[in-house]
């Protein structure tokens, strides 16, 4: 199997610069989506951008994405997005899972 074809899941920060977006306007899901949007990543619609820091504008959201695609965000925003791997933890009902 190719593995940069591999999906994986991700936590991805993104850091908006003023160029990437106005100073007071609302971030949202589209926002961002439109922001990643020639990379492949694709972002989940059931997870909101959650504001980090305000001051840097640092926003984080769950996706998931190629090593490619991960290679092609990291060229065209450079340090402004970071990937952190998303491992989902499940609930333990009587010590085993659910």
């Amino acid at each position: 199997m190719n593995r940069s074809a591999t999906v994986q899941r991700y936590l991805i920060q993104i850091d908006l610069t003023e160029s990437a977006a106005k100073k007071n306007a609302r971030v949202d899901l589209n926002t961002l989506q439109r922001l990643l949007d020639r990379t492949g990543i694709a972002l989940d619609s059931k997870y909101a951008p959650v504001c980090i820091n305000p001051r840097q504008r640092r926003f984080v959201v769950r996706g998931e994405a190629t090593l490619e695609a991960r290679h092609r965000a990291e060229q065209l925003l450079g340090s402004d997005v970071k990937f952190f791997s998303d491992g989902r933890v499940q609930p333990l009902a009587n010590g085993k899972k659910v």
